[in-house]
């Protein structure tokens, strides 16, 4: 059998830059929710980045998700491995472009390649006959219509009992009457029986999804799945190779730096080298003559001292020096001399230790000597009570009690102890004590004595002794 062929080799390590697919694009539409699926197949969820085509930012991992985790192959790296994404947000651009971590190998399935195949070979614009058309109903819901009396049968019974009904009359037979609305009765019990048979027979076999009539696909004019998968193999295989040397070849295309087009300047609105330096040229000169001639005259302007403008006090709003050393001295006379007497007095109070203010202990909230030797005595006396003057409990100071102490003990040691060793030793030891049985098998020959045979033999043999002297 001929190995499978895989653009990207298997890396269950999820970092091999062989495996790095980069800027994919795919048209999502503009579905509240799209799907993408790479075309390269399965992919380490930590290695995507989604890119908007339009407005070239990345998605936020909220406006993503992954969907269809691969189980087998999460198990086999240790890493998320999934092979949808789903684009949730509504906001995103028709067109994406995706990078991510391919797994490769046997998981490089091109979804996306095999959906466009099945699409294709869907998309078949030949007549199809009635006969072949697949998952018709079995029945079709009536409407309502009349038949003519004649298109029918099955009314023997009614014509039968018209005609006795007919005698019933001719004859004014009551008897017969009531004989005749008994068949009538009867007849009709009789075929709705037939009626609820027949639908419950057709019932039956409308549930019946075990291909009753052993329809082919041939007879369907359908393809097996090994015949899809085939068709889909070798398409798939057709149009690989055909992107592989289309994208070749834009690569190429792309990285040409040789003007393939053979574009000139004024094919795309420009000037030539030599045009574009003389025009250059021709500003800078004459933004040089003029920049230097404004220069020069501003220069002048500046170096003149001798108020060119002709710029007045009046104009200004300003005063001569005398007229503000004027106003300046009349304006400071008065302030002068009441900071100097300010002045003074601040001086002699600030230098004033005799309690000027009268400040009392309470109003500074201050101790004197009498109440600060009764809080000493007070606080000497509480650090040296032993008598856990504050009533602390054992929870308090992260302990236990010493009945607690004692109960976890005797429950975690030694109960357990005895229920688990102790006891069943006990038991054990006391059972083997009062076992009479010979629990060890101790022989007679153990305790230096005969068994019953031997102390017989030796008793035989010393009778034997006597009758012989």
């Amino acid at each position: 059998m001929i190995p499978n062929l895989y653009r990207y080799p298997l890396d269950l390590s999820g970092v091999s830059r062989n495996n790095f697919v980069t800027g994919e694009p795919h048209a999502i539409g503009t579905m509240p929710v799209r799907v993408i699926a790479p075309r390269q197949g399965l992919f380490f969820a930590q290695s995507v980045q989604v890119v908007d085509a339009f407005t070239q930012h990345t998605l936020l991992p909220l406006q993503y998700r992954f969907q269809f985790l691969h189980e087998h192959a999460t198990r086999l790296t240790g890493k998320e491995v999934d092979a949808v994404i789903v684009i949730t947000d509504p906001g995103v651009n028709p067109n994406v472009l995706i990078t991510y971590q391919a797994l490769g190998g046997d998981y490089s399935q091109p979804l996306a390649a095999i959906a466009d195949e099945i699409t294709a070979l869907s998309d078949d614009t030949r007549g199809v006959a009635f006969p072949d058309i697949t998952n018709k109903p079995d029945t079709y819901p009536p409407v309502p219509h009349l038949h003519a009396i004649g298109d029918t049968y099955d009314w023997d019974y009614i014509v039968t009992a018209i005609e006795m009904l007919m005698a019933i009359v001719t004859l004014s037979e009551t008897a017969s009457y009531d004989t005749v609305l008994g068949f009538i009765d009867q007849q009709v019990n009789l075929r709705n029986g037939d009626i609820a048979n027949l639908a419950q027979q057709l019932s039956a076999h409308i549930t019946n999804y075990n291909n009753p009539h052993q329809t082919t696909l041939t007879q369907v004019d359908m393809y097996s799945a090994a015949q899809v998968a085939a068709l889909i193999a070798s398409q798939t295989t057709v149009r690989e190779a055909g992107d592989t040397a289309l994208l070749a070849s834009i690569a190429t295309h792309a990285g040409d730096q040789t003007n393939p087009h053979r574009d000139t300047a004024a094919d795309i609105g420009g000037y030539t080298t030599e045009e574009a330096t003389a025009n250059l040229n021709a500003i800078v000169n004459a933004l040089d003559a003029i920049l230097a001639k404004d220069a020069a005259a501003m220069s002048a302007h500046i170096a003149e001292t001798d108020n060119p403008h002709e710029v007045t006090l009046a104009q200004i709003d300003g005063l001569t020096t005398a007229q503000i050393n004027s106003v300046i001295s009349t304006a400071m006379q008065p302030a002068t001399t009441q900071l100097t007497a300010t002045e003074g007095q601040l001086n002699n109070h600030i230098t004033n230790y005799n309690n000027p203010h009268q400040t009392t202990l309470s109003q500074i909230s201050g101790w004197d000597s009498g109440s600060i030797g009764t809080v000493n005595t007070q606080a000497t006396n509480h650090i040296n009570n032993k008598s856990n003057p504050h009533q602390l409990t054992a929870s308090q100071v992260g302990t236990l009690t010493s009945a607690q102490i004692n109960s976890n003990i005797t429950n975690n040691m030694v109960n357990p102890a005895n229920n688990s060793y102790l006891t069943p030793q006990a038991n054990n030891i006391n059972a083997h004590t009062g076992n009479f049985n010979n629990p060890h098998n101790t022989t007679v020959a153990m305790l230096g004595g005969w068994t019953y045979a031997q102390w017989q033999a030796a008793l035989q043999a010393a009778i034997n002794n006597l009758s012989y002297h």
